[in-house]
C-alpha cells in the first residue's frame, strides 16, 4: 500500500497547512501534559472541553482509517481505489477531516494562544481546499456514483 499520494492543490499550500494542523495538534498534546509555555488563559471549563473534542477526535479519525482501509493517503492516490460509502462514511463524506478539526478545535479552546488559533484557522482553511480538490478528483474518477453519494451525504454531516 502507497502511503503518500499527490498533492490535490499547490504543494506548498497543502503541506504547510498540513504541517500548521501537526503544529498544533502537538501544541495540544504538550499541553494536556502539563506544559503551560502555549497555554495563555486557564480555563478548566472548556481544557476539559477539549479533552472531550481531542478524545471525539480520535474515536472518528481511527474509525475513519478503518474504514478507509487501504485506501488511506496523504494526497490522491496514483493507483484506483473504491469510493468508500460505509461506516462513518455514511454519515459524513469527509470524517477523518472532520476528527482533525476537533484536534484543531481542542487546542484553540485548551490554550487560548492567539498562535495556535492562527496556526489552527490557517490548517482548517487549507483543509477545506483539500477537501473541495478532493471532491473534485472523487467526481472524476467515480462520476455518478459520487455525485449520488455526494447528494446523500454532507460534506462534515
Amino acid at each position: 500500500m502507497k502511503l503518500v499520494g499527490h498533492p490535490p492543490i499547490n504543494p506548498v499550500l497543502f503541506y504547510t497547512g498540513k504541517f500548521s494542523g501537526y503544529f498544533v495538534w502537538g501544541v495540544w498534546i504538550i499541553s494536556a501534559l502539563g506544559t503551560d509555555s502555549f497555554v495563555r488563559i486557564a480555563n478548566p471549563g472548556l481544557q476539559a472541553l477539549s479533552f472531550v473534542a481531542f478524545g471525539l477526535g480520535v474515536v472518528i479519525v481511527t474509525i475513519s482509517l478503518f474504514n478507509l482501509g487501504s485506501a488511506t493517503r496523504l494526497g490522491l492516490p496514483d493507483e484506483n481505489t473504491e469510493l468508500k460509502t460505509r461506516g462513518l462514511y455514511q454519515l459524513s463524506r469527509h470524517p477523518m477531516y472532520v476528527g482533525f478539526h476537533l484536534f484543531t478545535l481542542a487546542a484553540v479552546i485548551y490554550t487560548m494562544s492567539p498562535v495556535v488559533m492562527l496556526a489552527g484557522a490557517y490548517s482548517v482553511l487549507i483543509y477545506h481546499q483539500i477537501i473541495k480538490a478532493e471532491e473534485a478528483f472523487l467526481e472524476q474518477r467515480f462520476g455518478d456514483a459520487y455525485r449520488e453519494y455526494s447528494d446523500r451525504v454532507g460534506r462534515y454531516f
